[in-house]
């Protein structure tokens, strides 16, 4: 009797636990803005949309491996260009890699300080 209690209760808590978790959506693919691309473009001519989203996912995804995502908006682009020559080596990315992230990071954070100043 004392273990169809004991079951009893972890079986109510099991089932409390599995309520209470909440669906998440995966989140929504990240496309650079035709304003982000042009001040890329104007910036490195021949930048490709891709470069942007590889830029954009090694920030979201190797950059958070220490730490996690700044606002792009929050440091100047000296700051950045400092931040990312500093932590390209421990993260361990190419060259390429460094360059399509610098594309993103600089041109994101151009269109985010040009919304305000407008």
């Amino acid at each position: 009797m004392k273990k169809l209690g004991i079951s009893l209760i972890m079986l109510a808590l099991l089932a409390n636990c599995k309520s209470s978790k909440v669906a998440t959506a995966a989140p929504a693919a990240y496309a650079p803005s035709d304003e982000q691309l042009k001040l890329a473009i104007n910036r490195w001519p021949g930048t490709a949309s891709v470069e942007l989203v590889e830029g954009n996912k090694i920030y979201t995804n190797e950059c958070t491996q220490c730490h996690s995502n700044f606002p792009v908006e929050k440091f100047t682009e000296k700051k950045w260009l400092h931040e990312i020559d500093e932590m390209a080596p421990k993260a361990k990315l190419s060259p390429e890699q460094k360059t399509k992230l610098t594309k993103y990071l600089l041109s994101m954070r151009d269109t985010k300080v040009n919304s305000v100043q407008n």
